[in-house]
């Protein structure tokens, strides 16, 4: 196989057998997350959940010939290519002859220890957790007469949300004068709140809803007392 990239990302052949695209630019089929081929795609070599299948294995060791001779972790090309013929294969619907195209292994019994582990480790990505949503997982056509590709990109997210508490709870607390739920705060993007990306609501605890968000800097204002309450005006900042 050879070493591909898709917008800056380790990209893999699909169909070994056809021939090698050109660079240039090309239309994409985007996969579910929860695709046999979108899961893999996240837990191959260099994807974005290498390293949480690693942490679950014990090692990089993960892709490679299942060899009781190796000693330690393969070499880089070698787990490259061992993703590159369990993508194929996956791609393939589980077609033996499309993953080993172009290997040369003479002991048929070789293929039917690879065959074991290829099972074992399909069941492996899906009982893992499917990729988060800002995983994208896409299937590249590249024309006719030339392989297709799979690639992917991903945005890391993660979650904001606040709890909201009284100044003066021996005022406010059991008083029906007074009461959490219902406090809105903006989220927004910039210092001076102008690009609102999210609403967070409190509840009677306090507590507000969890709002997914990119990784960055975001500032948090509220827009709406909740009972009794007077409006907080201080712009608070948080980092996801």
């Amino acid at each position: 196989t050879n070493y591909f990239t898709v917008e800056g990302n380790t990209a893999y052949c699909l169909e070994p057998a056809v021939p090698t695209p050109s660079s240039g630019i090309y239309s994409a089929k985007v996969l579910s997350n929860n695709s046999d081929l979108a899961r893999a795609l996240w837990y191959v070599v260099d994807g974005p959940g290498a390293e949480d299948l690693y942490a679950w294995y014990g090692s990089e060791g993960y892709w490679q010939i299942p060899d009781p001779w190796i000693n330690g972790v393969s070499p880089y090309d070698e787990r490259y290519s061992y993703s590159h013929m369990f993508l194929s294969w996956v791609y393939a619907g589980f077609d033996w002859d499309t993953a080993f195209y172009g290997t040369s292994i003479p002991d048929q019994s070789w293929y039917d220890i690879l065959q074991a582990d290829y099972w074992n480790k399909l069941g492996d990505i899906r009982r893992m957790d499917a990729p988060p949503s800002g995983f994208s997982a896409y299937v590249i056509d590249t024309g006719s007469g030339t392989q297709v590709m799979g690639g992917w990109s991903y945005v890391p997210s993660g979650y904001a949300q606040i709890e909201k508490s009284s100044a003066n709870p021996d005022l406010t607390d059991g008083n029906s004068c007074y009461s959490l739920a219902g406090a809105e705060y903006g989220v927004y993007t910039d210092a001076a709140c102008k690009n609102k990306v999210g609403t967070l609501t409190t509840k009677a605890n306090g507590t507000s809803n969890k709002l997914e968000l990119e990784t960055g800097k975001y500032y948090v204002k509220e827009t709406k007392a909740p009972k009794g309450f007077a409006l907080d005006t201080k712009v608070y900042t948080v980092t996801i």
